[in-house]
């Protein structure tokens, strides 16, 4: 598993350039193959932000990830978080090489506090 490296304010600027999300509040998250994040924004709803080191294997690899929740959540709505669109209409944004998605929050236990 790997903890999130980067400086909350480097995420913070990322999610307010490309998304409609004034964030107040980042905190670190564990993650398996991604760096991943919880933000809170001034209106106190949470989301999760996932950091790809990017390469294009990993650029279609996030994509078809986004793709699959957001069919997912349309046949089981609420169960699975759902991706953000961007400023620019897309789920994914880019910045320098690596690549960020924005999910909704869901409450509940993450798998590896699972005993």
């Amino acid at each position: 598993m790997k903890s999130a490296d980067m400086s909350g304010q480097t995420i913070q600027q990322i999610v307010i350039e490309n998304y409609d999300i004034e964030v107040v509040k980042v905190t670190n998250l564990v993650g398996y193959y991604n760096l991943n994040f919880r933000i809170r924004d001034i209106n106190a709803e949470e989301w999760i932000v996932k950091k790809f080191n990017g390469s294009a294997e990993k650029k279609d690899f996030a994509h078809a990830a986004c793709k699959i929740l957001y069919r997912i959540t349309d046949a089981f709505p609420g169960a699975y978080p759902l991706p953000v669109q961007n400023k620019s209409g897309n789920f994914i944004s880019e910045k320098d090489t690596d690549l960020y998605y924005v999910l909704n929050w869901l409450e509940g236990n993450f798998l590896h506090e699972a005993k």
